[in-house]
């Protein structure tokens, strides 16, 4: 049986003869979010102050150069 079909029979089913678990989804308290939070945050604010030396060292480089193009 192909993909399609299973998804076919499983959702035309009558809803009495429909046996599915009750999925809940997970509890997610502020142990999970703050840590994951905080580390997104601080590599994110690594990422930009690295592009922001970058650009700053390019500009001082290009503007201290005797070959202006």
């Amino acid at each position: 049986m192909s993909l399609i079909s299973v998804l076919f029979l499983a959702l035309h089913v009558p809803k009495g003869h429909r046996r599915l678990p009750l999925v809940t989804p997970p509890d997610i308290s502020s142990t999970y979010i703050f840590p994951f939070l905080f580390k997104f945050l601080s590599e994110t604010l690594i990422v930009a102050t690295i592009i922001r030396r970058v650009k700053f060292e390019l500009r001082h480089v290009f503007l201290s150069s005797p070959f202006i193009l």
